[in-house]
């Protein structure tokens, strides 16, 4: 909806939507190629302007027949002695994982997945337990697979709003624009 009404109000602007890393959008918006992105927080570059949009949540997913199905929320302690699939270290997930597990000074048994799909299936095939947002968990269900809140440190996925500082202001009045029409982006 945003984007229907960004390109009726400003038809001279070209949206190009890509999906990439985190780091590469920051990058990508240091080097000029892109104008605004949104990744998660922590950000790595403090040149950027960052506006946090909203939080979501994550959770732990698991097989119906896995001995964690039971659990109403599992925690880090719960699943570090298991098979996990998860993102890889292109991922913020991973990298929070991963630090909490050094803390801990446990070394995890990962299968690192490049995207979804493959946690997924990882899941369902009784090899591992998953991580997913709760978003995605709304959209699949599967009757094999469980979705149960993960709480813990690094439980959520901060998302935010980037760009260069200097382009503060222009975007900030496309926001007023929008929300206008009912679209609130802060």
């Amino acid at each position: 909806l945003f984007f229907q009404h960004f390109r009726a109000s400003h038809p001279e602007k070209t949206i190009q939507v890509l999906y990439m890393w985190n780091r590469q959008i920051e990058e990508m918006l240091m080097n000029g190629e892109l104008e605004i992105g949104i990744s998660l927080l922590p950000i790595q570059n403090n040149a950027l302007y960052t506006k946090k949009l909203f939080t979501e949540q994550i959770c732990c997913i698991v097989n119906s027949g896995h001995r964690l199905a039971g659990y109403d929320v599992i925690h880090f302690d719960d699943i570090i002695h298991e098979q996990i699939a998860m993102a890889d270290e292109n991922f913020n997930t991973y990298r929070s994982f991963m630090s909490r597990c050094e803390e801990q000074d446990v070394t995890p048994k990962i299968y690192k997945a490049s995207d979804l799909m493959s946690i997924y299936v990882h899941v369902l095939n009784h090899n591992a337990v998953g991580f997913s947002l709760s978003t995605f968990a709304e959209r699949f269900h599967i009757d094999q697979i469980r979705h149960i809140p993960y709480e813990d440190a690094g439980g959520v996925w901060d998302v935010c709003l980037l760009l260069k500082d200097r382009d503060r202001n222009r975007f900030l009045r496309y926001a007023e624009e929008f929300s206008g029409l009912g679209i609130h982006i802060f």
